[in-house]
C-alpha cells in the first residue's frame, strides 16, 4: 500500500481469533461503529455514513456490511484490544456503555486523548 492512500473496506470483515492486517488497518473505522451504535444509529445508517453503501439500493448488502464491522468492532473491545500492546490499559477505561447494545469507544478516545 503507498503512504497516504487509504486501505480498501471490505464488505465482510475477515474474522479471525487474533488481530489482522485488516483490524490494525481499520481500527478507526471500528471506533465510529462503536460511536454511531452508542448513538443508536441503525445498520442502514452506519452503513450509509461509515462505510459509504446505500441502504435502499442494496439493503442486504448494506446490513450485512455494517453488522460485520459492528461485530468485529465488539469484539476489538472485549478480547482484540489485548493484542494492541499500549491499548491494554482500555479495559479499565471502558464504561458500562460497552454492555450496551453495542458498544462506546469513548474509553478509547479518553485514553488517547490522556497519552497526547
Amino acid at each position: 500500500m503507498k503512504v497516504g492512500t487509504k486501505p480498501a473496506i471490505q464488505e465482510e470483515v475477515p474474522w479471525s481469533d487474533s488481530l489482522t492486517t485488516y483490524d490494525k488497518q481499520h481500527h478507526t473505522l471500528y471506533l465510529r461503529f462503536l460511536d454511531a451504535a452508542a448513538d443508536d444509529a441503525s445498520y442502514e445508517e452506519m452503513a450509509q455514513e461509515i462505510l459509504g453503501i446505500d441502504p435502499v439500493q442494496e439493503p442486504e448488502r448494506a446490513r450485512k456490511a455494517a453488522r460485520s464491522h459492528l461485530d468485529r468492532a465488539n469484539w476489538m473491545v472485549t478480547t482484540g484490544y489485548k493484542e494492541f500492546g499500549e491499548w491494554a490499559a482500555a479495559p479499565a477505561l471502558l464504561s458500562s456503555r460497552v454492555v450496551q447494545a453495542s458498544s462506546d469507544h469513548s474509553a478509547f478516545v479518553h485514553y488517547n486523548s490522556a497519552r497526547s
